[in-house]
């Protein structure tokens, strides 16, 4: 899957090295589109008018943006490497900045629910996350491979 990519855009280059991996997988195109933004129990909540954002992934000026076309105003930006493992003095720190900008705590889904699952003692961790779908412009490909492998002799 190529993500954040335009519908009827190619890309050769990709493709090309998908192909020489999995020369019969399908290709499929998809973009990432903001749905809103959710507490650590996945309930929707209301954008915040100013956020301290932060996140672990591998392209986090894409993340800042999101939040920043939805019309929030981001007062600072953290990243971190991706997958980063949080501690808890370094939400303590995030949490503290976000209280002196008087701004919302923001990260992204996959690392809200990293750090809800980590062992952050005492710190609270009152922050939202943006969520984020993957749709994917054409799935016909994929809808094809699929019928191919329920189909007698096919494996």
């Amino acid at each position: 899957m190529i993500t954040r990519a335009k519908p009827g855009t190619r890309y050769p280059r990709i493709e090309s090295e998908i192909r020489r991996h999995a020369p019969r997988a399908p290709v499929l195109i998809a973009d990432h589109r903001p749905q809103g933004f959710v507490d650590a129990d996945g309930r929707k909540v209301s954008a915040p008018r100013r956020a301290l954002v932060f996140c672990g992934i591998g392209n986090p000026e894409r993340f800042r943006h999101d939040i920043r076309d939805l019309g929030v105003d981001v007062t600072s930006f953290h990243p971190f490497r991706d997958h980063h493992v949080y501690t808890g003095a370094e939400i303590d720190e995030l949490q503290q900045c976000a209280r002196s900008q008087d701004a919302a705590l923001v990260t992204t889904e996959k690392d809200l629910a990293r750090i809800e699952a980590g062992d952050l003692g005492s710190s609270p961790t009152s922050m939202i996350a943006l969520r984020i779908a993957a749709v994917v412009h054409s799935p016909e490909p994929l809808l094809d491979a699929l019928r191919r492998l329920g189909e007698p002799g096919e494996s």
